[in-house]
């Protein structure tokens, strides 16, 4: 675990899917690696535009991100393992979603959908934990 990206994470997490919610894990890498990335810091300086998704899973398994360095010819790269289910019941993701089938007209609709970006935020925390140098 990288404290900095985690200390980093904890400041600014209100600011995540705000704009729109994500569809994949993918996207919420790019988003946390955005969030936390500080050009001026060798332990946080990433690239959003390089990082590379390894997914040799089908209905479930598990997603490797690579994610490099903002140099031209990278020498650091960070990675985090996201574990994915099949279902609703087995991958946070896909239940997070589930809560959000319901209509945007009904009444409690908004209480659902901040509950749906605070279990979000929760699983964007997690990733960053996992975050490592490779």
């Amino acid at each position: 675990m990288i404290q900095k990206a985690v200390d980093k994470f904890i400041k600014k997490k209100d600011l995540l899917f705000n704009e729109g919610l994500p569809d994949c894990y993918c996207d919420i890498v790019k988003d946390v690696i955005n969030l936390i990335k500080d050009e001026d810091d060798d332990d946080l300086n990433f690239d959003d535009e390089r990082i590379t998704l390894i997914d040799h899973g089908h209905y479930q398994g598990n997603q490797l991100f690579i994610i490099a360095c903002d140099e031209y010819q990278p020498e650091k790269y960070w990675f985090v393992k996201v574990d994915y289910g099949s279902c609703s019941l087995c991958d946070t993701l896909e239940g997070i979603k589930d809560m959000l089938l319901e209509d945007e007209e009904d009444e409690g609709y908004r209480d659902v959908l901040e509950e749906a970006k605070r279990q979000l935020r929760v699983l964007a925390l997690h990733i960053v934990q996992k975050l490592k140098l490779l």
